[in-house]
């Protein structure tokens, strides 16, 4: 069989079963769970970095609180981001706040943990092993998978808001821009997107299997996830510049994509 024949047959069966198995509908779900978790895991991971802060130095504080503000502008009107979450963020990387961080995980463990589980079914799916983990496991496995990525997402935060600016001082005025620069953004982004989605890949489906072996797929998902950001960036910013037909609704439809 002729590689371009192989090629197209391979296209074919993989839209084929993406179409069968709903796979848009199983995005759209996780994408509902995954924004509906996103305000208190918010809320949970500036709690417990208020207690990871000690570690770092005031300026490495007054940076993190920067970017954070930083990102808050950029969803949030001035007034809301300067009477609410400049205050309450700038508590919680100086004190910390643990009644905070317990409601506010009580609500993004049962939202981020649903869509964790329909990131597993879709995986398993995938692979053709759906029915090899019963629905309790795999409730549980997405629970775990939450909870450790919370933790590592408590750690690694500030290391990545604060690791560019010492990057910068470290490194030579040369390669500290090219790091600073898109160039340097996606050189590291997409490896370390491949990384965790092929651990993702080897932790959720069902059998033992070697995490070279999701290596591949892990790569592609990732290039994928790039291609697509882009072409959704270009897409948000030239229906919603234009002609906004959403309304007041445009905020949380450009989340959902």
């Amino acid at each position: 069989m002729a590689k371009g024949t192989a090629s197209w047959l391979l296209v074919r069966r993989t839209v084929l079963a993406a179409w069968e198995h709903r796979v848009l509908g199983l995005a759209a779900e996780a994408g509902f769970w995954g924004l509906l978790s996103l305000p208190p895991l918010l809320l949970t991971l500036l709690s417990l970095i208020g207690y990871v802060t000690d570690a770092l130095s005031p300026l490495q504080v007054d940076a993190l609180e920067e970017a954070m503000l930083e990102i808050a502008s950029g969803l949030l009107v001035p007034s809301v981001v300067t009477s609410v979450v400049h205050p309450l963020v700038h508590q919680m990387l100086t004190q910390g706040r643990s009644d905070v961080a317990s409601l506010a995980f009580v609500g993004s463990l049962w939202a981020g943990s649903t869509a964790t589980h329909t990131y597993v079914n879709t995986i398993a799916i995938a692979y053709g092993k759906r029915d090899a983990r019963s629905a309790v496991r795999s409730r549980l496995l997405a629970l775990a998978l939450y909870l450790g990525g919370v933790v590592v997402s408590a750690v690694l935060l500030p290391l990545l808001v604060v690791g560019p600016r010492v990057l910068g001082h470290l490194l030579p005025a040369r390669v500290a821009t090219v790091v600073h620069s898109p160039v340097g953004y996606w050189a590291v982004v997409l490896p370390g997107c491949a990384v965790v989605i092929t651990t993702l890949y080897r932790m959720t489906v069902p059998g033992r299997s070697r995490w070279w072996a999701h290596l591949p797929g892990g790569v592609l998902a990732a290039v994928g996830w790039a291609v697509g950001s882009l072409g959704l960036r270009w897409y948000v910013r030239f229906a919603f510049a234009h002609a906004n037909i959403y309304g007041p609704l445009a905020a949380p439809a450009a989340a959902l994509l």
